[in-house]
Protein backbone atom coordinates (compact mmCIF):
# COMPACT_ATOMS: atom_id res chain seq x y z
CA UNK A 1 0.00 0.00 0.00
CA UNK A 2 1.12 3.64 -0.95
CA UNK A 3 1.73 5.73 2.03
CA UNK A 4 1.78 9.30 1.22
CA UNK A 5 1.85 12.37 3.77
CA UNK A 6 1.21 15.88 2.39
CA UNK A 7 1.54 17.25 5.95
CA UNK A 8 -1.17 20.31 6.97
CA UNK A 9 -2.51 19.39 3.32
CA UNK A 10 -3.70 15.61 3.97
CA UNK A 11 -7.45 17.20 3.61
CA UNK A 12 -7.15 17.94 -0.13
CA UNK A 13 -6.77 14.37 -1.14
CA UNK A 14 -10.06 13.57 0.66
CA UNK A 15 -11.84 16.90 -1.21
CA UNK A 16 -10.49 15.30 -4.15
CA UNK A 17 -11.80 12.08 -3.75
CA UNK A 18 -15.44 13.69 -3.11
CA UNK A 19 -14.86 15.93 -6.05
CA UNK A 20 -14.16 12.19 -8.20
CA UNK A 21 -17.66 10.55 -6.79
CA UNK A 22 -19.25 14.06 -7.91
CA UNK A 23 -18.07 14.20 -11.23
CA UNK A 24 -18.56 10.81 -11.77
CA UNK A 25 -22.31 10.73 -10.74
CA UNK A 26 -23.27 13.21 -13.01
CA UNK A 27 -21.42 11.95 -16.04
CA UNK A 28 -22.77 8.58 -15.24
CA UNK A 29 -26.47 9.96 -14.92
CA UNK A 30 -26.14 9.01 -11.27
CA UNK A 31 -25.72 5.08 -11.82
CA UNK A 32 -28.95 4.30 -10.57
CA UNK A 33 -29.73 7.17 -8.47
CA UNK A 34 -32.43 9.07 -10.21
CA UNK A 35 -35.09 5.99 -9.66
CA UNK A 36 -34.96 6.55 -5.92
CA UNK A 37 -36.95 9.84 -6.48
CA UNK A 38 -36.35 13.58 -5.77
CA UNK A 39 -33.84 12.94 -3.32
CA UNK A 40 -31.72 10.43 -5.67
CA UNK A 41 -32.15 13.08 -7.85
CA UNK A 42 -30.51 15.96 -5.77
CA UNK A 43 -27.77 13.61 -4.66
CA UNK A 44 -26.78 13.09 -8.55
CA UNK A 45 -27.52 17.10 -9.36
CA UNK A 46 -24.98 17.95 -6.75
CA UNK A 47 -22.38 16.07 -9.01
CA UNK A 48 -21.82 19.73 -10.61
CA UNK A 49 -20.08 20.46 -7.67
CA UNK A 50 -17.06 18.19 -8.25
CA UNK A 51 -15.82 20.82 -10.98
CA UNK A 52 -16.05 23.67 -8.91
CA UNK A 53 -14.30 21.97 -6.01
CA UNK A 54 -11.67 20.78 -8.74
CA UNK A 55 -11.10 24.54 -9.31
CA UNK A 56 -10.80 25.32 -5.68
CA UNK A 57 -8.15 22.76 -4.75
CA UNK A 58 -6.39 23.55 -8.06
CA UNK A 59 -6.19 27.31 -6.76
CA UNK A 60 -4.94 26.39 -3.05
CA UNK A 61 -2.41 24.06 -5.05
CA UNK A 62 -1.12 27.03 -7.49
CA UNK A 63 -0.97 29.17 -4.20
CA UNK A 64 1.00 26.60 -2.37
CA UNK A 65 3.67 25.62 -4.78
CA UNK A 66 4.47 29.10 -5.27
CA UNK A 67 4.34 30.15 -1.95
CA UNK A 68 5.94 26.68 0.12
CA UNK A 69 7.48 24.81 -2.50
CA UNK A 70 8.75 28.27 -4.40
CA UNK A 71 8.44 27.11 -8.06
CA UNK A 72 9.16 29.62 -10.72
CA UNK A 73 6.35 30.04 -13.44
CA UNK A 74 8.64 27.97 -15.76
CA UNK A 75 8.53 24.70 -13.45
CA UNK A 76 4.76 25.45 -12.40
CA UNK A 77 3.63 25.02 -15.93
CA UNK A 78 5.56 22.46 -16.63
CA UNK A 79 4.38 20.47 -13.41
CA UNK A 80 1.08 21.31 -14.81
CA UNK A 81 0.96 20.79 -18.58
CA UNK A 82 2.68 17.11 -18.29
CA UNK A 83 0.23 16.22 -15.10
CA UNK A 84 -2.99 16.96 -17.36
CA UNK A 85 -1.78 16.58 -20.55
CA UNK A 86 -0.13 12.52 -19.95
CA UNK A 87 -3.66 11.41 -19.65
CA UNK A 88 -5.45 13.90 -22.23
CA UNK A 89 -3.23 13.72 -25.32
CA UNK A 90 -3.27 9.56 -25.25
CA UNK A 91 -6.98 9.72 -24.92
CA UNK A 92 -7.21 12.52 -27.26
CA UNK A 93 -5.52 11.03 -30.21
CA UNK A 94 -7.53 7.15 -29.52
CA UNK A 95 -10.62 8.87 -29.77
CA UNK A 96 -9.48 11.20 -32.70
CA UNK A 97 -8.18 8.22 -35.02
CA UNK A 98 -11.61 6.36 -34.17
CA UNK A 99 -13.82 8.91 -35.43
CA UNK A 100 -11.28 9.91 -38.66
CA UNK A 101 -10.84 6.14 -39.42
CA UNK A 102 -15.14 6.06 -39.75
CA UNK A 103 -15.62 4.90 -35.94
CA UNK A 104 -19.10 5.86 -35.01
CA UNK A 105 -19.43 9.07 -33.80
CA UNK A 106 -20.78 9.32 -30.08
CA UNK A 107 -20.23 12.67 -28.91
CA UNK A 108 -23.63 14.66 -28.70
CA UNK A 109 -21.44 18.05 -29.00
CA UNK A 110 -19.61 17.05 -32.21
CA UNK A 111 -22.93 16.09 -33.69
CA UNK A 112 -24.65 18.82 -32.55
CA UNK A 113 -21.89 21.70 -33.16
CA UNK A 114 -19.80 20.00 -36.36
CA UNK A 115 -22.77 17.50 -37.62
CA UNK A 116 -20.62 15.14 -36.03
CA UNK A 117 -17.01 15.59 -38.33
CA UNK A 118 -13.61 16.13 -36.68
CA UNK A 119 -10.86 18.30 -38.79
CA UNK A 120 -7.39 18.76 -37.94
CA UNK A 121 -7.58 22.25 -36.76
CA UNK A 122 -10.17 20.60 -34.12
CA UNK A 123 -7.59 18.69 -32.77
CA UNK A 124 -4.75 20.99 -32.58
CA UNK A 125 -7.37 23.38 -30.98
CA UNK A 126 -7.58 20.54 -28.13
CA UNK A 127 -3.70 19.94 -28.46
CA UNK A 128 -2.74 23.51 -27.42
CA UNK A 129 -6.01 23.70 -25.24
CA UNK A 130 -7.70 26.18 -27.08
CA UNK A 131 -10.62 24.65 -27.75
CA UNK A 132 -12.02 25.75 -24.27
CA UNK A 133 -12.14 29.41 -26.07
CA UNK A 134 -14.54 28.05 -29.48
CA UNK A 135 -18.05 26.78 -29.07
CA UNK A 136 -17.49 24.98 -32.12
CA UNK A 137 -14.22 22.88 -30.70
CA UNK A 138 -15.26 22.64 -26.86
CA UNK A 139 -15.86 18.99 -26.28
CA UNK A 140 -16.31 17.73 -29.57
CA UNK A 141 -13.58 15.21 -29.28
CA UNK A 142 -13.89 13.44 -25.78
CA UNK A 143 -17.37 14.85 -25.15
CA UNK A 144 -16.53 16.44 -21.29
CA UNK A 145 -12.94 18.12 -21.99
CA UNK A 146 -14.35 22.22 -21.42
CA UNK A 147 -12.54 22.60 -18.00
CA UNK A 148 -9.23 21.53 -19.42
CA UNK A 149 -8.13 24.84 -20.84
CA UNK A 150 -8.93 26.63 -18.25
CA UNK A 151 -7.22 24.34 -15.46
CA UNK A 152 -3.85 24.96 -17.85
Amino acid sequence: MLNRNYGDTDFITGLRAIAVMFVFLIHSGGGGLRELGPCGNFIVDCGKLGVQIFFVISGFTIFSQFFREKYTFKKFILVRLSRISLPYYPLLLILFTFNILGGHQFNGWAIQLNNGEIDMWNLLAHITYLSTYNLQWQNTIIGVEWTLGIEV
